[in-house]
């Protein structure tokens, strides 16, 4: 009787051990997805109007910047959350004005799907101080907000063992005030993305 009960006991420690084991294997695993990873890169948006402003042209807009990716905690299955800072400067094109511009810091928070190890789908609000030069009967130029929803595919690939991502974006941006200065009707924009990261 006591060496069933001893034997009992050491097939029950043979199984915790393998178990043991692979789940140390799935949490390493895990740490390394491209959900659970920060990343550093370079974003490039072009803003496409989708309606004309009240003088007759449109606002074309192409940003370039930094963007800078956290996670907020680690995906234990496939979901998790992360913030992402923007810092940028914009090219605006616009008939009636000359060379015209515009920058900010953008904070972006993401619900973010992992569809493998190396994909993920994201879901991004956003809001940041922004400073406009164009004005028109809609909006007025100076600080303003720059708000976006958007949509954005990130695939993790590998140049020498080392570890980047490319991300895909769709949405919309609209920019305005807060009704601190008149006219505040806003500007809106279709936003394309793309950019290159460096994967930590």
């Amino acid at each position: 009787m006591y060496f069933k009960i001893k034997l009992i006991k050491l097939k029950n420690c043979l199984l915790v051990i393998p178990l043991l084991f692979l789940s140390i294997l799935l949490l390493s695993q895990d740490s390394t997805r491209l959900i659970n990873q920060k990343t550093a890169g370079v974003l490039v948006e072009y803003a496409s109007p989708y309606y004309y402003l009240p003088e007759g042209p449109r606002y074309y807009v192409l940003l370039t910047g930094g963007t800078f990716s956290f996670p907020l905690f680690k995906a234990k299955k496939n979901f998790n959350m992360s913030i992402d800072i923007f810092p940028h400067y914009g090219f605006v094109w616009v008939d009636f004005e000359g060379s015209n511009y515009e920058f900010g810091v953008n904070v972006r928070l993401g619900a973010n799907f992992s569809l493998s190890p190396n994909d993920v789908l994201r879901l991004k609000l956003a809001s940041g101080p922004h400073y406009i030069t164009v004005e028109t009967e809609k909006q007025a130029n100076g600080f303003i907000f720059s708000d976006y929803f958007l949509l954005v595919y990130n695939r993790r690939f590998f140049i020498n063992k080392s570890p980047f991502s490319i991300e895909f974006e769709f949405g919309y941006r609209h920019i305005s005030n807060a009704g601190l200065q008149e006219p505040n009707r806003s500007i809106s924009n279709i936003i394309f993305g793309i950019g290159i990261n460096k994967v930590f």
